[in-house]
């Protein structure tokens, strides 16, 4: 997940083994709107991510494969990179 930290509007990254939130840098005046934006943005890519406010929250499943994780993050990547 933290190799997210390079990708555009984050703003922080906080953990606890897996249970994870990405802060995004909220955009003037909308607060929460990165996030949802990124919110479908995933969902569009195939991962379903929960936000709340400009935080993308992670509680992933503990059976949650090395891979699986590697292919949540990547596409949380690109998600941010295609969004304003």
């Amino acid at each position: 997940m933290h190799g997210v930290r390079s990708a555009p509007h984050v703003k922080d990254i906080r953990n606890y083994g897996l249970v994870a939130g990405i802060e995004l840098e909220p955009r003037p005046g909308q607060p929460g709107a990165r996030a949802y934006e990124a919110f479908l943005k995933c969902l569009e890519l195939g991962v379903l991510v929960r936000y709340t406010g400009d935080i993308l929250a992670f509680s992933p499943p503990l059976i949650i494969s090395e891979a699986q994780i590697g292919e949540m993050f990547d596409t949380v990547k690109k998600a941010l990179q295609d969004i304003k």
